[in-house]
């Protein structure tokens, strides 16, 4: 039986996973919750502790919230395995960091149906501006844990997705958007959860 690792910066993120995993009823597969912590120092390194006291997983699902340039994304779902690593302040990467990567991913039925595909990429915190953004980071959404988690999966050959649902647009109002919507957002990603596992194929 294969395993698969639902993963969440906090149990908040997703209320009714408890309740999801007693009723999975949805796939052969083992499926696990573990939590890895805000932000991306903390999950890299939550998440590689994981991986060194536990037998690794089949497949990562990070299951979370994330900002979007845009207000009509809010509540949208992405299903990802594109991330980018931005450049802040137009500086260049060091030659030896990857500027974007692809992951391993499920398949699924789902994957090209009512979910998007957008890339992610990480900031420290939620950003109350977009002037970030580059041209090659058009459209992207945010999210704290994505980029540290994709990167280690990525390196290990584990497949990885990010399912994240989108709680606020990237601006001023940001973070108060996000307290206002992560508890819906949670909601619906444990929806989108029945239907991504109802349907993998690894």
């Amino acid at each position: 039986m294969k395993n698969l690792w639902i993963i969440s910066a906090d149990k908040k993120e997703i209320p009714l996973i408890d309740v999801f995993l007693k009723e999975n009823k949805y796939t052969d597969f083992q499926i696990d919750h573990h939590t890895c912590g805000v932000g991306l120092f903390e999950s890299y390194f939550q998440f590689m502790n994981l991986l060194n006291t536990c037998i690794p997983p089949d497949v990562v699902c990070l299951a979370g919230s994330a900002g979007s340039p845009y207000a009509a994304d809010i509540f949208k779902t992405t299903l990802s395995n594109q991330f980018i690593n931005p450049q802040f302040n137009f500086e260049e990467l060091p030659e030896f960091l990857p500027a974007q990567w692809t992951t391993g991913i499920i398949e699924s039925p789902v994957f090209s149906n009512d979910l998007l595909n957008v890339p992610v990429y990480s900031t420290f915190g939620i950003s109350n501006s977009n002037d970030h953004i580059k041209d090659s980071m058009a459209g992207a959404w945010e999210n704290m844990e994505a980029l540290s988690l994709s990167y280690i999966c990525m390196k290990k050959q584990i497949p990885f997705m990010a399912l994240l649902c989108c709680t606020n647009q990237i601006c001023p109002e940001g973070r108060k958007q996000w307290k206002q919507n992560y508890e819906k957002a949670g909601l619906i990603l444990i929806d989108q959860l029945k239907k991504v596992f109802k349907n993998i194929n690894v």
